[in-house]
């Protein structure tokens, strides 16, 4: 429920979601009913089958959503970024939580207990109403990463994945991805055998799209690697 396609994201941009996450927080606050946490880098946020005591609304940073295989195998599914509520399905249906979200840095989050986001939303209207985005929100992305990803070859998986990356996380000064992600995690999102994406990680690198130093990704050509990705992204 983390993940979006290149075209639902231009609709909901970082900007909107920090916004967004500013909105909830301020409802929250006003109410007395949350309290900040931190999480450093390999620090788990929600652990997978736990008992929900509450949720979380991601303030700052990047957390990586894992989910645990049917042989035992932990695969990356997607980010939770900021502005994103972490447990919030869970919540509402009262079920244990469907993934492991490990913090990727340095992670500020708002928690906020079940029994006091559910009276906030029963006498904010507001924040009732800002909830019903956020829902409808997290199915169009799925939806959307779904339909993307089912009609496109390996290697525009690999490629729409890193395009995919590159607006979740951004770039630092060097235009390299602000995340490390292991040939095992790139294989995970873009649902491509690892010995394949290690072979397109290659031929990319050899187009000199991108450039690959251990587990960081250096976006050279943004406008090429789109093309192999068969996107054609949108003006802002």
């Amino acid at each position: 429920m983390f993940v979006d396609g290149p075209k639902s994201r231009q609709q909901f941009s970082v900007e909107t979601r920090l916004q967004a996450a500013s909105e909830l927080a301020k409802f929250v606050q006003a109410e007395s009913s949350g309290s900040t946490r931190r999480f450093e880098r390999g620090e788990t946020i929600l652990s997978e089958g736990d008992d929900v005591s509450g949720l979380f609304l991601i303030l700052q940073g990047i957390g990586k959503v894992t989910r645990e295989s049917k042989r035992g195998a932990r695969c990356t599914v997607g980010l939770a970024k900021a502005g994103d509520i972490l447990g919030l399905k869970e919540v509402l249906d009262c079920s244990r939580h469907g993934a492991r979200i490990i913090a990727l840095g340095d992670v500020r989050a708002l928690f906020v207990e079940r029994d006091a986001f559910l009276a906030l939303v029963d006498k904010n209207s507001d924040a009732c109403v800002y909830i019903f985005n956020v829902l409808c929100r997290q199915i169009n992305r799925v939806e959307s990463k779904v339909m993307d990803i089912a009609s496109k070859s390996a290697l525009e998986r690999v490629a729409y994945s890193i395009l995919w990356l590159d607006e979740a996380v951004g770039r630092d000064a060097n235009n390299a991805l602000n995340i490390r992600l292991e040939n095992t995690e790139i294989a995970s999102l873009s649902y491509t055998a690892e010995a394949t994406v290690q072979k397109i990680l290659r031929d990319l690198q050899k187009s000199k799209c991108i450039n690959r130093y251990g587990s960081r990704i250096y976006i050279n050509d943004i406008l090429l690697l789109q093309q192999f990705a068969g996107e054609e992204r949108q003006d802002d």
